[in-house]
């Protein structure tokens, strides 16, 4: 959808993980690699990627030729820090809507992102948010109607505070993909996707 613009935030260290999760590996594939693909997959072709912690690194294992980088300061102010920085690049502020993609969810399917941006498409929601057995996950569209409010963000709360602001503007999308609500973030989460059942 060319009037969506995909930000995957990947900046944290990974302190839980023990390096940064764009790095960590779930099959063949990087946990960013597999991101890029998924979203890429769905038709959203404007993509771009949010680095902090080991740029330098991410950079050199992953061709992001393609890819608008964008490059957060201060990743210690949390993936609403990553989501300033990106509505900062002319480019991603100009699109009709985001698509908030973090990196740590990285089994995601392309038809849970398929069904965000046709939601988005129809006209009526600000925010569009997955949801799996009643709870909701990532990633979350929002649109150009809400951009002034993730930049005033208080400090110390995140994108769930502008999500959580008024519900009549959020449209729920119940969706059969588990992967809206794992959040990979431990080398123990990792060893659970190995085990039966």
């Amino acid at each position: 959808m060319s009037d969506v613009f995909a930000v995957i935030l990947a900046a944290g260290a990974g302190t839980r993980m023990g390096r940064p999760k764009a790095l960590v590996r779930i099959g063949p594939q990087t946990f960013l690699e597999k991101v890029i693909q998924t979203i890429t997959e769905a038709g959203v072709a404007r993509l771009s990627v949010v680095l902090g912690h080991d740029a330098a690194e991410i950079e050199r294992v992953h061709e992001l030729g393609p890819l608008l980088t964008i490059h957060n300061p201060d990743p210690s102010r949390g993936p609403i820090s990553s989501i300033r920085a990106a509505l900062a690049h002319p480019e991603v502020a100009g699109s009709a809507a985001i698509l908030v993609h973090p990196v740590d969810h990285p089994l995601v399917r392309a038809e849970t992102i398929r069904r965000l941006t046709e939601r988005f498409a129809v006209g009526d929601a600000a925010i569009v948010v997955p949801c799996h057995e009643g709870g909701g996950g990532h990633p979350t569209l929002f649109g150009r109607a809400v951009y002034s409010e993730l930049l005033r963000v208080p400090p110390g709360e995140g994108a769930r505070t502008v999500v959580r602001r008024d519900p009549d503007r959020v449209r729920r999308i119940e969706v059969a993909d588990r992967g809206v609500r794992v959040n990979l973030d431990t080398p123990e989460d990792l060893a659970r996707l190995d085990e039966p059942g």
